[in-house]
């Protein structure tokens, strides 16, 4: 069986097989076919000074999804869509910047990384995001992550806003339930949670981090 993804072009009407890595050139629909695994990594803004867009409403990964590798990336995941990899990456490197708009599921088999070494956001519109390990919003020194959750559900092993970089998490509504939850946890780490609504339920504890500039309200 050969691994790939069937595409609807929306420009030129056409429909074509690709393999990866390469959602790249032009603006592609999943439509209408059944959807293999496949065995590669799919980057979104790949190229320095790039732009790029994608609108993705059935897709499975099982390796790396970086939402920007090198460029500007923005991705949105319609109800229908399902992003599942080992690890999801969304504003990768340094000067990067990503953005995804989720209303289906993303299903990272380890981590998460918002604003990995980049700036990364991602904003969960009554869709699923499912981490089996850790949440990472705003990972390195470099990376300045920004989550919000207007509703759906965010599950995951554990929460670290501004683990070593900037990180910012914000619940309007919907459910965040995780393991184990960290605020700026190194010393250059800098994070605030701010809950407006919703439910933010940690099975173990919530830990502020070493300098006691990280804030939760």
């Amino acid at each position: 069986m050969k691994h790939g993804l069937v595409f609807w072009n929306s420009e030129t009407a056409s429909c074509r097989r690709t393999s990866f890595p390469g959602l790249r050139k032009s603006i592609l629909f999943a439509a209408f076919f059944a959807v293999q695994t496949v065995f590669g990594q799919i980057y979104i803004g790949a190229d320095p000074a790039s732009y790029e867009e994608r609108t993705i409403s059935s897709l499975v990964g099982s390796s790396e999804v970086y939402v920007d590798y090198s460029g500007t990336a923005i991705l949105n995941l319609t109800e229908t869509g399902e992003v599942t990899a080992y690890n999801v990456w969304v504003g990768s490197n340094v000067r990067s910047y990503g953005h995804a708009v989720v209303s289906g599921s993303v299903k990272a088999l380890t981590h998460l990384y918002v604003g990995g070494s980049g700036t990364g956001s991602l904003t969960l519109n009554n869709g699923v995001v499912s981490v089996a390990q850790v949440s990472h919003i705003g990972n390195s020194n470099a990376g300045h992550g920004t989550a919000t959750v207007n509703s759906g559900t965010w599950s995951t092993g554990g929460l670290y806003v501004g683990h070593y970089g900037t990180g910012f998490f914000t619940l309007n509504g919907g459910l965040v339930v995780g393991n184990t939850g960290s605020v700026g946890t190194m010393t250059t780490g800098t994070g605030t949670v701010t809950v407006t609504g919703g439910t933010l339920s940690m099975q173990n504890v919530l830990m502020l981090g070493e300098r006691q500039r990280d804030t939760v309200h």
